[in-house]
């Protein structure tokens, strides 16, 4: 009945399903139809280029998925669409971001370039892709791959559509390629995307050159069974990669698993898989098309960050986070076997002379080796803290009771007081170390820590460089040294530090020769303070360097006021702590003290102890020569008591010896400490210094200083230790006495 028709249809046959098309029309002869001419063609190959053609469309609809999309309207470029991938990719949400412009995402300076490639491309009504350093909502940075298509509407430019790609990964995998040419060639670590396109029903996949090196094959190994390709994935991983598939096939998700293969080396890599499933015309998945990234470096720096979230970044102990997770541990353990547990709260003495000496790097590396000792030392189930500082807590887990815990806290003390190798110094550190025990001592670690704390201050009073355990009288101690630092920090605010002065006269004459400046603390309750009960913890606590400037600042300020009114035109003396000494504005400290008191430079006189010298014998010899050169004199206390090495005072220029008041008390009944005491005289004055004696209290021994040739002395023998008001009352009836 029709002119013509036209039949496709398909046959099988051994060589497998074929397709044909038969096309029947009259044979026009201008007669009556009575022939027809029939063509039959065999269409297969044209018909399974259609099927590919549909199932790429499907692939590329799938992969959009992962492409970031927005849409900007004109004039301003606001947002007026965004899909999920860049919600993904940016981590803002379509609420937060539709109606602003993209500037939001833009990096520093980096941009400049790209953006004005942008610009240009913009004001040209033009298309463009750049790639530009953006950062997320949380801060991080990626690199924006960004293509702008103009779009027009009855020929008017009204938009633009952008497509965002997180070139991120791909950009670090050429970069790390660039910079290694041996590695080049694999392609294994660094490796970028791959496509993986699994034949469901076949039970095989196709993989690209690049995925076939993410998965550690050759490069040309393109086809490869679903059986063999899950084995190449790492056994505690192979169920949630099987898992994914199966739900992924089922319709249920798509395919989105991070998981772990090993190369044929041995070597393991993570990596990512993002795809989803192509349906046939019936809906039935027989595809999984899917992109793979090795994501080792991200999956690297996660568990570095979750490592620097338990761990000291300087020394890789474990921090108080983990510590006290393992105390819990231990502290379960040792409930259900009830055994005991110890705590060592343990500190490295003078360690701040090391850092101030020979520098922070120095300081740095001693602390490493420290921690890489300590480890040396412990068993497999101790735990060593770094808490701050210089300052570790050991967790000992199961010990049989306080002398279990003696024994290796004292191993430790020993071990840390051997000689530390650190960028060609020879260095050897003490440390003092507090022991608490479970159930002992408390029962939680933060009171724990306390009583352990209190036993470390305890060790670090009985001499250092030795352990000691807590007991409830050290809790007291603690607290007292506690509320002592606090109370000097109201002290200072409250101005309740006073000055007192001791008189220096010639042993001879008599005559007035220096006063030094002492500091007293006028508590509201406790009355007079003398030094010896809270300078101790004004050092521990670095108040000590507050303190000191106040004491700079107000004894330059009481010399002046003696000096307009012409009495007492001697030099005043003022004691400078080894912290003190240690801060590197402290030339600037001494000139202003003097520029607002008024007072002349060589009417000041520091005095500075051995170990303040010693400890910072590197540095401390240019220091002590720029502060002679601003015309102060500088004296050198309680002379024989510490190093006394000639070699050191040869290296000091220092004014004056002070002969410390030990050694004063014993002479001269005693014989040895009236040798040091003339051996001290005779190197003064060999080399050209002056000599004052400290804490002279009888007329015997100044006869005995006046007979070796001392020249100074001070002491309660020529009146106590006294305010600015009865000062000069005191020197003046000493004066008259001698006379």
């Amino acid at each position: 009945r029709e002119p013509s028709c036209k039949l496709e249809y398909a046959a099988g046959s051994q060589a497998g399903e074929r397709h044909f098309q038969t096309t029947i029309a009259p044979f026009d002869t201008g007669t009556a139809p009575g022939h027809w001419t029939v063509i039959h063609e065999d269409i297969t190959q044209r018909t399974q280029q259609e099927k590919r053609i549909r199932l790429q469309a499907r692939a590329l609809n799938s992969s959009l998925n992962a492409i970031s999309i927005a849409d900007f309207r004109l004039p301003n470029l606001p947002l007026v669409y965004v899909n999920e991938a860049f919600e993904s990719i940016t981590g803002y949400t379509a609420d937060e971001v539709l109606g602003l412009n993209c500037r939001f995402l833009q990096g520093a300076e980096t941009n400049q370039p790209a953006m004005q490639q942008v610009r240009q491309a913009l004001a040209q009504q033009a298309p463009v892709r750049a790639l530009l350093r953006n950062f997320r909502k949380d801060g991080t940075l990626f690199w924006n791959e960004l293509t702008l298509a103009p779009i027009t509407e009855d020929g008017q430019l009204t938009h633009y559509v952008g497509l965002q790609r997180d070139m991120t990964a791909i950009l670090a995998s050429e970069e790390a390629l660039k910079a290694s040419q041996e590695r080049e060639s694999q392609a294994l670590t660094f490796a970028g995307l791959g496509s993986l396109d699994i034949d469901i029903r076949a039970g095989r996949a196709t993989l690209s050159e690049r995925h076939a090196r993410l998965f550690g094959l050759p490069g040309d190994q393109r086809a490869i069974e679903i059986a063999e390709m899950r084995r190449l994935v790492l056994a505690e991983d192979q169920p949630l990669f099987d898992d994914s598939i199966k739900l992924c096939v089922a319709g249920h998700q798509t395919l989105d698993i991070d998981y772990r293969v090993q190369w044929p080396d041995g070597t393991q890599h993570w990596l990512h898989t993002q795809g989803d499933v192509v349906l046939d015309e019936r809906g039935t998945a027989t595809r999984l098309l899917a992109l793979t990234q090795d994501v080792s470096a991200r999956k690297g720096a996660e568990d570095r960050v979750r490592f620097i979230a338990h761990h000291d970044a300087l020394t890789g102990l474990p921090n108080r986070a983990l510590l006290r997770d393992r105390f819990q541990l231990a502290l379960n353990g040792a409930r259900r076997n009830r055994s005991r547990l110890a705590l060592v709260f343990l500190d490295l003495d003078h360690f701040k002379d090391v850092n101030d000496s020979l520098g922070h790097e120095v300081g740095d590396g001693l602390l490493v080796s420290v921690a890489e000792r300590m480890r040396s030392c412990l068993r497999d189930t101790d735990t060593v803290c770094r808490q701050s500082g210089d300052e570790f807590i050991v967790l000992l887990p199961n010990v049989r009771d306080s002398n279990d815990a003696a024994h290796l806290a004292e191993k430790l003390v020993a071990a840390l007081g051997k000689p530390h190798q650190v960028l060609g110094h020879d260095l050897r550190v003490t440390c003092s170390a507090g022991v608490s025990l479970f159930p002992d001592d408390g029962e939680t670690i933060d009171l724990l820590m306390r009583h352990a704390d209190s036993a470390m201050y305890h060790a670090k009073g009985m001499g250092r460089n030795n352990v000691e355990f807590f007991s409830r009288e050290l809790t007291a101690r603690h607290q007292d040294r506690v509320s002592i630092a606090t109370a000097l920090r109201q002290a200072l605010a409250n101005d309740e530090l006073r000055l007192h002065y001791q008189p220096q006269f010639d042993v001879s004459t008599g005559a007035l020769m220096g006063i030094e400046a002492l500091v007293r603390w006028q508590h509201p309750e406790r009355g007079l303070v003398y030094p010896d009960s809270f300078i101790g913890v004004a050092e521990e606590s670095e108040l000590i360097v507050d303190i000191g400037d106040w004491v700079l600042r107000t004894a330059c300020q009481q010399a002046k006021r003696w000096h307009d009114a012409g009495q007492a035109q001697v030099p005043i003396a003022v004691n400078i702590s080894p912290m003190q000494l240690r801060q590197r504005n402290i030339i600037e400290k001494v000139v202003a003290a003097l520029h607002d008191s008024g007072l002349e430079s060589h009417w000041l006189e520091l005095e500075l102890t051995e170990r303040a010298l010693i400890h910072n014998a590197d540095t401390v010899g240019g220091l002590l020569a720029d502060l002679r050169s601003v015309g102060v004199r500088l004296a050198l206390d309680d002379f024989g008591t510490g190093y006394s090495s000639l070699s050191y005072l040869h290296r000091f220029p220092v004014d004056k010896l002070k002969i410390d008041r030990s050694f004063v008390a014993a002479s001269p009944s005693n014989a040895s400490a009236a040798a040091i005491v003339h051996a001290v005289i005779n190197l003064a004055h060999s080399m050209g210094l002056g000599i004052v004696a400290e804490g002279v209290e009888t007329e015997a021994q100044l006869s005995f200083l006046a007979a070796a040739g001392c020249v100074a002395f001070q002491g309660y023998l020529s009146g106590p230790v006294s305010p600015p008001a009865d000062l000069l009352r005191h020197v003046h009836g000493y004066s008259q006495a001698m006379n």
